[in-house]
């Protein structure tokens, strides 16, 4: 939510923008009781980012009985590995948590939700660790709350390690506002070059708030390939053409799945949108639309006749038809 959200605000901030002091942030990492990864590692490995627009029902205007639709689509999304971005009320946090069949990576609980950065990794395979960062500088309204990025180390048999970092930047436009935007794409990139290795695939992903321009690709410079880009004009996951709930402002593509150069080069992958079922209002279940990568690894990558079943897969899900990338022989 981005127009809602500031008006809703407006009388809670007196300056147009704060340079903060992020406390330390520790993380909860709770272990599945039962987990069956939805993929096997030895052929693909889905991925997904969503923001639920988890803010309170006063600045939403919508009921709390919606999580349990967002859980619901969660188990039957199919991914291995979901970020979640805007989990912030007791009713989002219960709902996303309370998940048994995955492996949860989550800050710490704080007395004000406001104080904490809203961000929770899912994993099919089990977490080996996991941290917060804040961002240094917010500008205008997100200054309210702690964005920022978190990290978590994902076992994935066969593969070994995965790194996925899960972020939410700032929101909006105007020059300071795209000013702390940059700066944090920085901050972001230092953090993830921080903990890379050529060996280990790493994976960006969230709710960027890049709007059209240099700007996401100046995030692809920073932070590795942008999947959509890389395949052509990226869908809008923010879409008040279709979805009710993302009022007022342009189609744009904020949400965002970046990978590593050099496991780019070596893997095969499609992207689609994700999550735009409806709820039983028959609305969108978030003013967001997730998006969905589906990584192919080179041991067993399709060929063209395997991509056209799935396109008929997509099709039977109702999603928008997978955009696909073949590499040639190596």
């Amino acid at each position: 939510m981005r127009r809602t959200w500031r008006w809703s605000c407006s009388g809670l901030l007196l300056a147009s923008s704060v340079q903060l002091a992020p406390g330390p942030a520790g993380v909860v990492i709770e272990r599945a009781k039962e987990s069956r990864p939805a993929t096997s590692p030895l052929e693909q490995l889905e991925l997904a980012t969503w923001n639920i627009w988890g803010l309170p029902d006063e600045l939403t205007g919508r009921g709390p009985e919606r999580y349990a639709e967002i859980a619901a689509a969660i188990e039957r999304s199919g991914c291995d590995v979901i970020g979640l971005q805007e989990v912030w009320t007791d009713e989002a946090r219960a709902a996303v948590l309370g998940l048994d069949g995955w492996h949860r990576a989550s800050e710490e609980l704080d007395l004000a939700w406001l104080s904490q950065c809203g961000l929770v990794t899912l994993s099919r395979w089990p977490v080996r660790r996991a941290f917060v960062r804040r961002f240094e500088v917010c500008a205008s309204y997100d200054a309210l709350v702690s964005k920022g990025a978190l990290f978590t180390a994902i076992e994935v048999l066969s593969l070994g390690e995965l790194h996925v970092w899960n972020v939410h930047l700032q929101s909006g436009t105007g020059g300071d506002i795209e000013a702390a935007r940059a700066r944090q794409l920085e901050q972001l990139a230092r953090w993830v070059r921080e903990t890379s290795s050529p060996r280990i695939p790493c994976v960006v992903l969230g709710d960027f708030n890049c709007v059209a321009g240099a700007e996401p690709r100046r995030a692809q410079k920073l932070l590795g390939c942008d999947l959509e880009l890389r395949q052509g004009t990226p869908r809008p996951t923010w879409d008040p053409s279709s979805n009710c709930w993302a009022r007022e402002e342009q189609p744009m593509a904020i949400d965002r799945i970046l990978l590593n150069e050099s496991f780019v080069a070596r893997w095969e992958f499609g992207t689609a949108l994700a999550f735009a079922e409806a709820g039983p209002d028959g609305t969108p279940l978030s003013d967001h639309y997730g998006l969905r990568a589906r990584l192919f690894l080179p041991s067993r990558a399709p060929h063209s006749s395997a991509f056209a079943l799935l396109a008929k897969f997509t099709a039977a899900w109702k999603m928008p038809p997978w955009g696909t990338r073949t590499l040639a022989a190596r």
